[in-house]
């Protein structure tokens, strides 16, 4: 099959995980919204990228970051739109921890732009990949 093919299966299959997620978590915040938003806070919070533990991850996902495939402000904007998907922000925790967590959730996505303006594209980086012949410099 083409490349084109490919890729759009794995983006239908992406799209379906999403809404499964989405719509699970409605209904978890309607049935037990204080500790639902702790856990939302916490899992957007400490988020990793599955794969993570693979040797060369972090080096594969600046390189993704620097050409754009993803970076830091596609997680902000993915952030954003949960917020409004689930309509954090008109939710009336009861608890101070949930409070908090709303707040924070709400601002994570600003917290992750200001972060990643501090460190910014630094300097041209030579990466080298085992599955790749030579180095090569972003």
């Amino acid at each position: 099959p083409s490349l084109s093919k490919i890729l759009g299966a794995i983006a239908g299959e992406e799209g379906k995980h999403a809404q499964f997620y989405r719509t699970v978590f409605a209904e978890v915040l309607s049935k037990d919204l204080d500790r639902a938003l702790v856990a939302l806070c916490a899992v957007a919070r400490d988020f990793a990228m599955p794969g993570n533990s693979i040797p060369g991850y972090a080096e594969l996902s600046q390189v993704a970051d620097r050409v754009g495939i993803f970076s830091g402000e596609d997680f902000s904007l993915i952030l954003e739109k949960v917020y409004n998907w689930l309509d954090i922000g008109s939710k009336s925790p009861q608890s101070d921890g949930a409070k908090f967590a709303q707040e924070r959730f709400h601002r994570l996505p600003i917290l992750i732009r200001k972060a990643r303006g501090r460190t910014g594209m630094r300097d041209e980086k030579v990466y080298r990949f085992g599955f790749l012949s030579e180095p090569f410099v972003l």
